[in-house]
């Protein structure tokens, strides 16, 4: 995975810069893994989305507004944040080397957050999605919807380990939803 440990983007590639060496935490999110005497830059505020898949595709404008208003909502300034795009392959490999857990997920959240700038990288697995949306009854882009926002929930604090916490997760996804569709109408 050339994206995570011991990774360093360039600027001249997508003006992104992420070097830290270790990750390490619990369940989805992971906690900020800086090397030591590491120095974390946030130039450039940015959101880049990889392999971005088709439910999402029409609504990439709207993707970035969507998302820094959201964590400018909960207090924190956006800053550097990468989503991956994978396959359900990829993200167990991901989970078994980073997280230890060997079960299929729908998103892993690497928390990069520096006081309060949020930063990291949000990896998600479209399968998993697509599948959760069928199970759920839900429309695939509005699964999609909710696991990008959960993704930034995870790096604006927000867990989901409790059933409290989960309770509380849904209730800001679903918010985040509700704002995505006000700026949509906008």
């Amino acid at each position: 995975f050339p994206f995570l440990k011991n990774r360093r983007r360039s600027e001249s590639r997508d003006k992104a810069c992420f070097g830290y060496a270790e990750r390490g935490g619990e369940g989805g999110a992971a906690s900020n893994g800086c090397p030591k005497g590491g120095v974390v830059k946030y130039q450039y505020n940015m959101i880049t989305f990889n392999n971005l898949p088709s439910e999402l595709q029409s609504e990439q404008p709207l993707l970035k507004p969507w998302l820094k208003e959201l964590i400018r909502q909960h207090g924190f300034t956006p800053g550097d944040i990468a989503y991956f795009f994978c396959n359900d392959d990829e993200l167990l490999k991901i989970n078994l080397q980073f997280l230890q857990h060997d079960t299929y997920t729908d998103i892993i959240t690497f928390d990069y957050r520096d006081g309060n700038i949020v930063a990291g990288e949000i990896h998600i697995s479209e399968q998993r999605v697509r599948d959760n949306a069928t199970e759920m009854q839900n429309l695939p882009l509005e699964e999609f919807l909710r696991v990008v926002a959960h993704g930034v929930l995870h790096l604006c604090g927000f867990k989901d380990k409790t059933a409290k916490e989960a309770s509380e997760m849904r209730c800001q996804e679903e918010a985040a939803i509700s704002l995505f569709k006000k700026l949509k109408i906008r």
